[in-house]
């Protein structure tokens, strides 16, 4: 029983890096060059789990700078 893993705990546990990862890519973006994105990407994404955190982000930002531009247009 003891390589028993509780499907809500271990979602929880995935929920909680996950939030982790785009806190940290999140204060890694803000305020930076383009080079400087590019570093960290290079330095950061090692894993197709850090890729896929970078893209979820990259999608999250992309909604908003959409909405930004709608509501400029408005």
């Amino acid at each position: 029983m003891a390589d028993y893993i509780d499907p809500y705990i271990a979602a929880i546990e995935a929920k909680r890096t996950a939030d982790k990862a785009e806190l940290a890519l999140t204060g890694a973006l803000r305020a930076t060059t383009p080079q400087q994105a590019v570093d960290y990407i290079e330095n950061n994404v090692t894993s197709l789990a850090t890729a896929k955190e970078v893209l979820k982000l990259m999608a999250r930002m992309l909604i908003v700078l959409r909405d930004q531009m709608q509501n400029l247009k408005e």
